[in-house]
């Protein structure tokens, strides 16, 4: 009987990656950081895991998706937002995106 398991892990790294394009090798700064999960991994596993197995990724930060400048939000009545008995579901939904800001062309 054997036993098939896969997993997947990200690695958060905001430094610029060092590979060179169609390099496969990892620079020391990366295979310092990436050592102990490397090791961790392989314990895990019961594999050799090396640390060219290890995939980072870069984030973006609230800041640089959200804008912090300050804005007004205009929020509608709460009653505007009920449907009305006579409204079917598109007449509803259309009247709710002309609130929000929307339009039906």
């Amino acid at each position: 009987m054997s036993l098939c398991c896969w997993t997947s892990a990200t690695l958060e790294t905001r430094e610029e990656q060092s590979l060179e394009k169609g390099d496969k090798e990892v620079s020391d700064a990366d295979e310092l950081r990436h050592e102990p999960l490397a090791r961790f991994s392989s314990k895990l596993f019961e594999e050799d895991i090396g640390i060219g197995a290890i995939i980072g990724e870069d984030r973006l930060r609230v800041e640089e998706i959200v804008s912090t400048g300050a804005s007004t939000l205009t929020l509608p009545n709460p009653q505007e937002c009920l449907p009305s008995p006579e409204e079917d579901a598109l007449r509803f939904a259309i009247r709710q995106a002309r609130i929000c800001g929307g339009s039906h062309g």
